[in-house]
């Protein structure tokens, strides 16, 4: 992605380490804690008036603090880590629409 954000979406392998059931079409696409509630009185900060409808996608803009920090042994010589996000100031956008090439600004988007 040109834009600098990484795809949290899991992998095959990911999904499998990951696998509370034996079906992986079971699984969730993304990991747990990636997912954020925001309520009315919230959304009306950043966009008043207009709340999204289901599979509308939007680009969250985000400033957040780092509020704990875990560090637990894992098998090996390695650890697991993860860490607590606090979002403090955020903002939600419209995900524009890709750059369209010369020949789809002038005649329109193509019909192949």
């Amino acid at each position: 992605m040109s834009d600098g954000l990484k795809s949290m979406k899991l992998d095959r392998e990911e999904k499998q380490e990951r696998a509370e059931s034996p079906r992986l079409d079971d699984q969730p696409e993304y990991p747990y804690g990636l997912k954020i509630h925001v309520d009315k009185s919230m959304f009306g900060r950043v966009d008043p008036g207009k709340i999204p409808q289901v599979g509308d996608k939007l680009m969250l803009l985000a400033r957040v603090e780092v509020t704990d920090v875990h560090k637990e042994p894992a098998p090996g010589d390695v650890f697991k880590v993860s860490c607590g996000l606090q979002i403090t100031d955020m903002d939600l956008k419209p995900v524009e629409k890709e750059k369209m090439g010369a020949a789809e600004s002038l005649y329109g988007e193509s019909k192949s």
